[in-house]
């Protein structure tokens, strides 16, 4: 196992797999053809970008993507462009890269991690399974959904909220919102003295 440090909740680690991926299919966005036959919606979005139902690797355009990942285990990294991610089902990892984004995991145990520009502002929501949210510069929303989440705020006035489940919320530099949910919920504010909102939390 390898340690990734969570910087945006300053105390926290995140256990990943060391062992790298044998993937069904290795998909570039910008050289993909356009999806064929009955096209998935991402987000009320048809797709743009589609994987194959296994376990792929999938790298977004420097345009707008809507990216359907589908079933697997599957790593997306959604690139520059205002971009919509879906996981699907399965244990993702997604990385919404540079722009306005929006990251849905779907079901399964899944990874998400906002832009890290400041100027950014992504909408990064788990779905069903015990979720990792990652927000970095700017003001994000974050929402677990149905499981036992890890949501971590980065720099910014982020609003984030665990929904149901038992889970831990923690704050970074920012006036941030931190709502735990339904469930026995634990909440950290950010390492400075900022003016948090902190509700349904232990």
């Amino acid at each position: 196992m390898k340690t990734k440090i969570l910087t945006g909740c300053y105390a926290f680690t995140l256990m990943l797999s060391a062992q790298p991926m044998a993937w069904a299919a290795d998909i570039n966005c910008a050289d993909a053809s356009a999806p064929k036959g009955k096209i998935p919606m991402c987000d009320g979005v048809p797709a743009t970008c589609v994987g194959t139902g296994e376990d792929d690797y999938i790298v977004g355009s420097d345009g707008d993507d809507v990216i359907y990942a589908g079933n697997g285990n599957d790593e997306v990294y959604a690139g520059d462009g205002n971009d919509i991610v879906c996981g699907g089902n399965g244990d993702d990892m997604l990385d919404s890269g540079i722009g306005d984004n929006t990251l849905l995991g779907g079901n399964g145990d899944d990874y998400l991690s906002g832009s890290r520009r400041s100027e950014d502002r992504d909408i990064l929501i788990g779905g069903n399974g015990d979720d990792t949210l990652h927000a970095h510069p700017g003001d994000d929303t974050l929402y677990g959904d149905r499981g036992d989440d890890f949501v971590g705020a980065g720099p910014g006035d982020d609003n984030a909220s665990g929904g149901p489940g038992d889970d831990f919320l923690g704050g970074g530099p920012g006036d941030d919102i931190l709502d735990g949910g339904t469930g026995t919920d634990s909440c950290i504010s950010g390492p400075r003295r900022d003016d948090d909102t902190v509700t349904n939390c232990e």
